[in-house]
C-alpha cells in the first residue's frame, strides 16, 4: 500500500513538473552603469580657473512587483547623494531591473535615477573650459521559450544634456527589447568626452538621466500583458524635477 502510494505520488509529481515546464521561461533584464567625471578646468586667462563644479544624484523612483511563478527586482546605486565637488568625486549611477517567470505569472520592475552638475564661474574677466568624461554601459535583453505563451519587454535609457544648449542632448541612448520582435538583445559600452565653456560670472548645469524597466507575462491566454510605462515621458518628468532644483539653487546663490 505504501509503495503504491509512493508510485502514485511520483506520477503526480512528474505530471506537475511536465505542466510547469510546458510554460517554459520568460526573462527580462535592463541595466545602466554610468560614471561622469571632470577631467580638467582651464581658464582662458593667465591665472587658475575660478570655478566650482558640484555634482549630486537623485533616486527618482523604483518598483518591484510580481505574482504567480514569477519574480522581479530593481537595484540602484547612486552617488554622491549631496552636492559634492566633481573635482574629487565623480557622479556614479548604476541601475538594474530584472524579472523571470518559470511558470504562470506576471512580473515588472523599474528604476530611475538622475545625475546633476551645477557649475559657477566666479571669475569676473575670464571664461573657463571644462572637459568631462562619461563612461557608460547600457543593455536591455529579453528571452522567452514560447512566444504563444509568454511575453517579455525591457527598456534601458541614458541621456546626457548640457542644460545651457538648445542643440539637443549630447548623448541619447534608448534600447527597447521585445520578445514579439527580432529585437531582443541590445548593449553598448563606451567612453564619451565633451567640453563646455562657461562665461565669466555665469552659472550652467549638466543633467544625466538614466532609467531601466521591464515586464513579462507567462500564459497569455489567462493573464493580461504587463502594462509597462514608456521610459521617455518618465525621463521628461525627471528633467522637470532637476531643472526645478537647479532654479532653486541659483536663487539661493543670488541672495
Amino acid at each position: 500500500m505504501c509503495n503504491l502510494f509512493k508510485a502514485g505520488f511520483s506520477v503526480i509529481a512528474a505530471c506537475g513538473a511536465f505542466f510547469a515546464s510546458a510554460h517554459g521561461a520568460a526573462i527580462y533584464s535592463a541595466s545602466v552603469d554610468a560614471t561622469l567625471s571632470l577631467i580638467s578646468a582651464t581658464s582662458t586667462g593667465t591665472g587658475p580657473a575660478e570655478v566650482s563644479v558640484d555634482g549630486e544624484t537623485v533616486l527618482v523612483d523604483t518598483l518591484e512587483d510580481s505574482s504567480g511563478d514569477a519574480t522581479s527586482s530593481a537595484s540602484t546605486t547612486l552617488s554622491p547623494a549631496t552636492p559634492t565637488s566633481l573635482l574629487t568625486t565623480p557622479i556614479g549611477i548604476e541601475l538594474a531591473a530584472t524579472g523571470e517567470a518559470t511558470g504562470i505569472g506576471l512580473a515588472d520592475s523599474f528604476a530611475f535615477g538622475d545625475g546633476f552638475v551645477l557649475i559657477e564661474n566666479m571669475s569676473s574677466t575670464d571664461s573657463v573650459e571644462l572637459v568631462f568624461e562619461l563612461v557608460y554601459d547600457v543593455a536591455a535583453s529579453v528571452s522567452v521559450d514560447d512566444t504563444t505563451l509568454e511575453f517579455a519587454t525591457a527598456e534601458a535609457g541614458l541621456t546626457l544634456q548640457d542644460d545651457a544648449s538648445f542643440a539637443g542632448p549630447l548623448l541619447d541612448i534608448l534600447f527597447l527589447a521585445d520578445s514579439d520582435t527580432p529585437d531582443t538583445d541590445f548593449s553598448v559600452a563606451d567612453t564619451f568626452l565633451f567640453s563646455i565653456i562657461i562665461d565669466p560670472l555665469t552659472f550652467s548645469s549638466i543633467s544625466l538621466f538614466a532609467g531601466v524597466l521591464g515586464g513579462l507575462s507567462s500564459d497569455l491566454d489567462n493573464i493580461a500583458i504587463v502594462p509597462v510605462p514608456p521610459i521617455a515621458p518618465l525621463f521628461g518628468l525627471a528633467a522637470l524635477v532637476v531643472l526645478r532644483r537647479n532654479h532653486k539653487r541659483q536663487q539661493r546663490k543670488t541672495h
